[in-house]
């Protein structure tokens, strides 16, 4: 665990490891002899360089991080990632305190608040660990990491790690719900998890359960979880943080706590994973606690519909008929895609609670792996001005995301001839056509559909992202929110 402190330089005594942050920019000042040469292995960007040096008779550590990436001033992304370098290192060398002067960061680009910010959620991002069912701890180290500053930026400092604080506090809520198992987290769990966390008011919360789905008539998510001996519900939070507008941004998180895939069932091998299809709505439980949080001024439903997709004798089939909330008609092709099914009905959900605005996000299409890979979210909206927008919000988050058209062509893919739609159009574009299938029901209201398939958890260590759960799409909806403020 690392706790990231504040002070301003002169106050703070030599600690047990020193960190410099290097760039050609700066001239760092240290008593390292033969170290700090004109090497340029030293500076460049990510590189860290740990080793011991002799000061005053005793052998002391230290650690190097580079900043310099020659020219090219370093973005606020790997900002995150250098911070997220740095927590590995002080942990896999079990460093338990350290002191970082700060003044390389305020020097990488112009925006020096932002720059502090993102440099510190990479720190404490890289510092996460999921060891809640582990019967022995492997450490339990805690790591001070005291970052000096000069008088006139402490203020400003202490803004951004504040900040930061509140935003790793929700992407590490999202990890540690994605990476439960699912016979913790059934449907109904997840629903008391959320309830339990906004207890305090600020939030409004409520719970849907099967009961109230049948009453609204939610045939699409009733479907998916009828094959479950775990019943299905639907969290619904009202955040309102600007009670002068009419204007409200629903945000919804497919919610399925596992998915064998019903009865077309998902190979064997890795299927473990399908714990975390409920990703989606990990990250809008989280986005929603930060939006609250940090007070930002802009009224905010999110829904999360969550069900069990198990096969069984009482699963969905193919060639069912399911009718969703609105009223529309859909032909069961494949029970694997389910996801789309409970976000239909969602969508609709959210229209009668006065959404003037929806992005839903999803792990929903293996699809969106194939064309995109592991690296970028898929996006699909009906509006060109609103899918921007997010666009713009996850490149200032550094979470990659690529818009996929939404020519006319995909609807005919998912039309049926014996029902309004299908809830798959096959192979072929398969990441596109199942954002057009969302677009049926979010009618004429500004939509975005980001697919967060593959992101959603990482096999390896890589900067401030540790094997498991990531936690994507969490800061691109807190900084859509936040750039919404002025628009509310």
């Amino acid at each position: 665990m690392i706790i990231v402190t504040i002070e301003v330089e002169r106050q703070v005594k030599e600690a047990e490891c020193l960190v410099a942050l290097l760039t050609k920019k700066l001239t760092v000042t240290l008593e390292l002899p033969g170290v700090l040469k004109e090497d340029e292995r030293l500076y460049k960007y990510g590189e860290t360089t740990f080793f011991y040096y002799e000061s005053e008779g005793q052998m002391r550590k230290s650690m190097l991080v580079g900043l310099d990436k020659g020219t090219a001033a370093l973005s606020n992304e790997e900002l995150r990632c250098c911070g997220g370098k740095l927590a590995h290192a002080l942990k896999t060398q079990q460093v338990a305190q350290a002191i970082c002067p700060l003044q390389a960061v305020g020097t990488i680009n112009e925006g020096k608040e932002n720059a502090f910010q993102s440099f510190f959620e990479g720190v404490l991002l890289g510092d996460y660990e999921y060891d809640r069912y582990k019967t022995k701890q492997k450490s339990l180290l805690v790591t001070t990491l005291v970052m000096t500053v000069f008088p006139s930026d402490l203020s400003m400092v202490k803004t951004a790690l504040d900040r930061a604080g509140v935003i790793v506090d929700s992407v590490k809520w999202a990890r540690d719900l994605a990476n439960a198992p699912g016979n913790d987290l059934l449907p109904l769990q997840m629903g008391k998890a959320a309830l339990e966390r906004f207890k305090n008011g600020v939030v409004e919360a409520e719970l849907l359960k099967e009961d109230d789905l049948k009453r609204e008539k939610m045939g699409g998510i009733l479907a998916v979880g009828q094959g479950s001996k775990n019943p299905s519900c639907m969290i619904i939070l009202r955040y309102q943080g600007n009670p002068a507008t009419s204007e409200v941004l629903a945000l919804i998180g497919k919610g399925v706590t596992f998915d064998s895939g019903g009865l077309s069932l998902k190979p064997g091998e890795n299927m473990g994973a399908m714990k975390g299809d409920m990703a989606g709505g990990a990250v809008v439980l989280g986005a929603l606690e930060a939006i609250a949080r940090l007070e930002l001024k802009c009224n905010v439903v999110a829904l999360i519909p969550c069900a069990e997709n198990m096969p069984s004798g009482n699963a969905f089939r193919p060639g069912d008929i399911v009718t969703a909330m609105d009223g529309t008609t859909i032909e069961i092709i494949n029970t694997d895609a389910e996801g789309r099914l409970l976000l239909a009905d969602a969508i609709s959900y959210a229209q009668r609670l006065g959404a003037t605005k929806i992005v839903d996000i999803a792990t929903l299409t293996g699809a969106c792996m194939v064309a995109l890979g592991k690296v970028a979210a898929g996006v699909v909206g009906n509006e060109p001005a609103w899918a921007e927008r997010l666009l713009r919000a996850a490149e200032t988050s550094g979470e990659k995301m690529w818009q996929f058209p939404c020519y006319e062509e995909y609807g005919e893919m998912i039309k049926s001839p014996i029902a309004d739609l299908k809830n798959t159009g096959g192979r072929w574009g398969g990441a596109i056509t199942a954002g057009v299938f969302l677009k049926h029901f979010a009618k004429e209201i500004p939509w975005v559909h980001i697919d967060i398939a593959g992101l959603e958890m990482s096999d390896k260590q890589s900067a401030y992202c540790v094997k498991g759960a990531t936690g994507f799409g969490t800061r691109t909806l807190i900084q859509l929110v936040k750039d919404m403020e002025c628009s509310c």
